[in-house]
């Protein structure tokens, strides 16, 4: 109704000569805000597709009305709304992790190979200060791992092990920024040091029969030749992917976007520097679960 006053008072004017002001055109156009507002963005699924979502989301809407008016079921096909960062179905969260929604595909029984193992004992032990060697068999032969997250508040994230194979065009959402704090030398403090990499999958995991306490890990392949540099504030390059490591999950900060030119990769930080990971000591490990010595 307020597109049909508005379109005649500022462009009809109650006039047949102001006629040709009033092509299909502008009709539809008119039609666009209440038609965002009654389809939502929210309800779009697919940003590859969205067209065809959004055709899917209507019909499919006015399927349900068509059943609540023939038998009587408005009630009943009326859905409830959900709270904010509510889980659906197929996520999990874990106590220790509150900020990150784990989602499928899962894989109960994956074993990561022994270079991803090495990795993951050198996380611990430079978190407990031992030794790499004493951590290493404490460690979990099978370790569960995650293809997807998305972070409360945050990103959306589909790790490197949830990707096609390439042979169709979509979005990679598995490159991410990250924090970790490192330091030079041992009386040095602690610094946050800003990197870039692709996430590759999420692995969970506890301290050996030491610790139930659940860890969840990162590994991530290091973008080269980053130099803790902030690509929300300065150009950022990078050429060639480093080695994996791993990390915790909360260094993971968000996804960025790439950009190729000239052999080389340009990257596309939207953070602005306003989310940061907290480096508090986590729950998940405490030295005071973990005893190396019988």
């Amino acid at each position: 109704m307020i597109p049909f006053l508005y379109r005649t008072r500022f462009y009809y004017q109650y006039s047949e000569d102001r006629l040709c002001t009033c092509p299909l055109i502008v009709h539809g156009l008119l039609h666009i805000p209440d038609d965002i507002l009654f389809c939502g963005q929210s309800g779009l699924r697919s940003r590859r597709f969205p067209w065809a979502n959004l055709n899917k989301i209507i019909l499919h809407r006015a399927y349900l009305e068509q059943l609540g008016a023939r038998y009587d079921l408005e009630d009943e096909l009326s859905s409830p709304s959900k709270p904010k960062n509510s889980l659906s179905s197929g996520e999990y969260t874990y106590d220790e992790y509150p900020q990150a929604i784990l989602r499928l595909p899962y894989k109960k029984n994956y074993m990561p190979d022994e270079d991803t193992r090495k990795k993951a004992a050198q996380y611990f032990a430079d978190i407990l200060g031992q030794r790499q060697k004493d951590i290493l068999p404490l460690l979990p032969e099978v370790m569960p791992s995650f293809g997807k997250l998305r972070i409360v508040d945050g990103d959306s994230i589909r790790t490197a092990s949830a990707c096609g194979d390439g042979s169709v065009a979509e979005r990679d959402m598995s490159f991410i920024r990250y924090e970790i704090q490192t330091r030079r030398v041992v009386a040095e403090p602690w610094q946050s040091k800003i990197f870039y990499g692709r996430l590759e999958r999420v692995l969970v995991s506890v301290l050996g029969s030491l610790s139930t306490k659940k860890c969840l890990m990162a590994v991530i392949t290091p973008c080269r030749n980053t130099q803790g540099k902030d690509a929300f504030l300065e150009m950022t390059t990078y050429r060639g992917m480093g080695s994996v490591i791993v990390v915790d999950l909360q260094c993971v900060v968000a996804v960025i976007g790439r950009v190729e030119t000239r052999g080389s990769w340009k990257i596309v930080d939207r953070t602005g520097g306003l989310i940061h990971p907290e480096f508090a000591q986590s729950e998940g490990v405490d030295d005071d679960d973990v005893d190396l010595e019988d």
